[in-house]
């Protein structure tokens, strides 16, 4: 059974709260899916007696990672691009890892709670924050972090109070080292570490 999302028309899984495509709180009725069901043909005689079905086991899946919402602290299935519960877009989600991936680099937020970043480049803004008092202060694209040949990067991108990197104001894309220091709009400190 799948639901119709509302906004874009995807079609997501019965037990969707927010659509997997556009992240839209999913309201409405289950569709049911369309199954065609084979019957004797008019040229064909009807069949004759079935054997019942036979019991499978099923078959074992490998555990499935989760990825914590920055915004509610939700553990959330790491293929899942939004949040169950608040409809967040999820920070470093892979599209859909062949198994469990340790994050390549993460950011440390001041109560030691982590943003993972599985790929680049990443874009940070105020979403990321939300939990802090002066979110506000933080521009929508606040700043971002890219890898280029096994070397990070920073990047402010226009940020109404700037971006600062280790006491510095960045002015342009600078090279990013574990341990280094991250100040967003002069409210919050973040510490960028590699894995």
């Amino acid at each position: 059974m799948t639901k119709s999302c509302a906004t874009c028309g995807f079609e997501n899984l019965d037990d969707a709260i927010y659509c997997e495509s556009c992240g839209a709180k999913i309201t409405g009725l289950v569709s049911p899916p369309v199954v065609p069901t084979p019957g004797p043909s008019p040229q064909q005689p009807p069949a004759g007696p079935t054997t019942p079905p036979q019991s499978v086991e099923p078959t074992p899946t490998a555990p499935k990672t989760k990825v914590k919402c920055s915004l509610c602290g939700t553990e959330n299935d790491s293929t899942a691009p939004f949040c169950d519960n608040c409809g967040a877009k999820l920070s470093g989600v892979a599209a859909a890892p062949a198994g469990p991936s340790a994050p390549i680099s993460k950011l440390i937020l001041p109560q030691g709670d982590e943003i993972s970043i599985m790929s680049y480049p990443r874009t940070f803004g105020r979403s990321d924050f939300l939990r802090f008092d002066k979110s506000d202060y933080i521009s929508r694209k606040h700043f971002e972090i890219s890898m280029e040949n096994g070397k990070y990067f920073i990047l402010d991108l226009g940020s109404t109070n700037g971006t600062n990197l280790n006491g510095a104001e960045l002015t342009g894309k600078t090279e990013l080292k574990s341990g280094d220091s991250i100040e967003l709009a002069g409210v919050i400190t973040l510490t960028f570490q590699t894995t």
